[in-house]
């Protein structure tokens, strides 16, 4: 938590589990940078509690990604390394990948209106070389 809190320049709203642990440690780390949330599962009848959303953006980002696929030689030998690539692909997730669910062949940057057409992996290549 103080790794992650070190690296934040404005308060977030950051969701943990309701493992008590997290309370104080975010507590201690944050102090008022910080809108701590903790989500409670509800289960109703058997039904699962809705997680689905974040487990597919983790299976989306397992299967686009071989550094986190078993026996992989794709592995980072530096955290900052695999910071990059973890960067790079939310950054064509979100701003090359067309998805069928937005209708129309969008990107998520364009349903929130950051662009008006899907940008191409070149586009970000270009843009990271001028950096």
């Amino acid at each position: 938590m103080d790794d992650l809190a070190s690296r934040l320049a404005h308060p977030v709203q950051l969701t943990t589990d309701g493992l008590k642990a997290y309370v104080e440690a975010v507590d201690e780390a944050f102090g008022d940078m910080v809108d701590h949330r903790i989500l409670r599962k509800i289960y109703d009848g058997g039904a699962t509690a809705r997680t689905g959303y974040i487990k597919r953006q983790n299976l989306t980002l397992r299967m686009s990604n071989r550094r986190y696929a078993r026996s992989t030689n794709a592995f980072s030998k530096k955290l900052e390394n695999h910071a990059h690539a973890v960067s790079l692909h939310f950054m064509a997730y979100n701003f090359v990948r067309t998805h069928r669910s937005l209708g129309r062949g969008g990107t998520p940057a364009m349903a929130v209106g950051l662009v008006d057409r899907p940008w191409t992996h070149q586009g970000i290549i270009n843009l990271v070389d001028s950096n």
